[in-house]
């Protein structure tokens, strides 16, 4: 049986499968069978994988120890107007901080994003965007950069939008 144990699946995706009836499970079979037969062909060539390096990524800092990101992000669409997003998480590499960037939004929204470590970065993302983050949250961020009160997870999102159409 499925467990929520590291490199198990998830009891709830199995289930999420089971639930969608044999159907489903028949056509993530398939799928599976087909990923099988491309490994072992040894056909899969680099312009096969679809994934962004940073999905692939899984180092780890020697000291596995979370540090302050900060992201920008901006989508901008014809007649829906400017939305600026400031991210900032805790993270222990740059590709595991877009992984929850990817999460948190979308995976194109990850790659595309302005990535910076540490809250002195936080000006280098562009300009006004250090603005959307408030004087209470750069003290929190410099003592989490201390090591003071540090929780398992943090994140912080503020965002904007204007549409002059």
């Amino acid at each position: 049986m499925a467990t929520d144990e590291p490199n198990q699946p998830s009891i709830h995706a199995v289930r999420y499968l089971a639930g969608r009836g044999a159907e489903a499970i028949e056509n993530i079979q398939t799928l599976v069978n087909q990923a099988r037969d491309l490994l072992a062909s040894g056909a899969l060539t680099e312009a096969d994988v679809t994934a962004y390096p940073w999905e692939l990524d899984r180092s780890r800092p020697p000291d596995w120890r979370s540090r302050v990101w900060a992201a920008s992000i901006h989508d901008y669409a014809t007649g829906a107007g400017l939305t600026t997003i400031l991210y900032v998480a805790l993270a222990a590499t740059e590709p595991a901080f877009r992984r929850q960037l990817a999460r948190e939004f979308n995976r194109e929204a990850a790659n595309a994003a302005r990535v910076t470590m540490g809250l002195e970065e936080l000006v280098r993302l562009e300009p006004g965007v250090s603005a959307l983050a408030p004087m209470l949250l750069r003290e929190r961020l410099l003592a989490l950069g201390r090591g003071e009160d540090r929780p398992a997870v943090f994140s912080f999102m503020a965002q904007t939008h204007a549409n002059y159409a």
